[in-house]
């Protein structure tokens, strides 16, 4: 039969090893699920985000411009986004500016941030656009070399 999964919730970076604790340590020494690393931030999303697909290494030089600010997010989910931000390549700016490129919404946001993001013609998205950049690069599934914005747009 097929192993059961068992996510293991970590923030990434580096490699993290799965025998720090007692727990996932004996899981793992007995075979008795497969253990994956997963973000926070896959308990917002349809999908678990693999610790392994957030590489900084591997996404850096595919859009290194990116200055992401955020709206509509708090505590550990807003620390998990920062976190893919990072990983992506991007910026994260607390404080939004027209140099901006991106702002990084809630689905039904609204505000002072959305209203000047729209005037200022920035790429209004979801996290699910950071997640899809992690999986695919910046071009997206279809590899677009104006980027994938457009597929998570939310205005």
């Amino acid at each position: 039969g097929t192993k059961r999964k068992c996510y293991v919730v970590c923030w990434g970076g580096g490699n993290p090893s799965l025998d720090t604790h007692p727990l996932v340590s004996q899981l793992q020494k007995n075979g008795l699920c497969e253990l994956l690393l997963v973000t926070p931030i896959s308990f917002d999303l349809d999908a678990p985000v693999m610790v392994n697909e957030v590489t900084s290494s591997e996404r850096k030089n595919e859009q290194s411009t990116a200055d992401i600010s955020l709206t509509g997010f708090q505590g550990t989910e807003k620390a998990a986004i920062i976190h893919l931000i990072g990983a992506v390549g991007g910026m994260y700016h607390d404080h939004m500016a027209s140099t901006n490129t991106h702002l990084v919404c809630k689905e039904k946001a609204t505000g002072l941030k959305l209203e000047k993001a729209v005037q200022w013609g920035l790429n209004v998205v979801s996290v699910k656009w950071l997640v899809h950049v992690i999986e695919y690069g910046y071009g997206g599934i279809h590899n677009d070399e104006h980027g994938c914005e457009e597929r998570f747009s939310l205005v």
